[in-house]
């Protein structure tokens, strides 16, 4: 019996501090080396991220520089106009591969972090089932800005779209409901009609000395498609 115990075969990042596109193969236990600052801690601080939210980077240390923010932007902690590897609207990701032996297929997993400035950023975490790392496209957008106008523009048209759509959906259920509402207020004006027809009949068979007596209709003229009873 298969164990349904995931193992995570790839590791990409894009647009995280001094990764700005890499792919990095798991296999079996991964061991991470070499000497400070070549990003060992970035990486276990991407995974942390990616795999459970926490924000809390290297904390034995209490390294409080170690943010989502300064990841995305490259923060090289320096000081001046070059601090920053990244500036203006950056999207970044952190994409993982896992292999399933139940379902015989690959997931993929990952987190796209947009960034405005350098203190503020929004993340998304998506899954895609029976799909590997090879098939998904996480390209770099430069212009961050102009697809994001342009995206906002076609939701806009097609918001409007939706809403005229709606709109005239509305006037015709409107219309349909008011030809049912009239048609059956005609209907039981028509059957009330026949009743009255009925009752004149066997009026005329009573005696009322010289006088003559009947139900007639008459259009209210305040409510044209209503009818209203006098006696004659």
């Amino acid at each position: 019996m298969l164990m349904n115990r995931k193992t995570a075969t790839k590791l990409l990042l894009v647009q995280w501090s001094r990764f700005q596109n890499e792919c990095i193969r798991l296999e079996g236990s991964t061991l991470f080396t070499g000497v400070n600052g070549t990003g060992k801690t970035t990486i276990l601080d991407a995974m942390t991220y990616l795999l459970t939210g926490n924000t809390q980077f290297n904390k034995a240390a209490k390294d409080r520089d170690r943010t989502v923010a300064a990841y995305v932007r490259g923060d090289t902690k320096s000081n001046g106009a070059e601090r920053y590897l990244r500036n203006g609207e950056i999207v970044s990701y952190i994409v993982m591969e896992f292999w399933s032996p139940v379902e015989n297929n690959y997931m993929v997993i990952g987190v796209c972090i947009e960034s405005a400035n350098d203190l503020s950023y929004k993340s998304s975490w998506f899954i895609c089932r029976n799909a590997s790392m090879e098939q998904k496209d996480f390209a770099v957008v430069e212009n961050i800005r102009f697809y994001r106008e342009e995206y906002r523009n076609i939701a806009n048209i097609k918001m409007e779209e939706a809403h005229n759509r709606l709109e005239e959906q509305g006037k015709k259920l409107e219309s349909a409901f008011m030809n049912d509402f009239v048609a059956e207020i005609n209907e039981t004006v028509r059957e009330a009609r026949g009743e009255i027809e009925i009752i004149n009949r066997e009026l005329k068979k009573i005696p009322f000395g010289n006088d003559t007596y009947k139900f007639v209709t008459q259009t209210s003229h305040l409510h044209k498609c209503l009818c209203t009873l006098k006696i004659q």
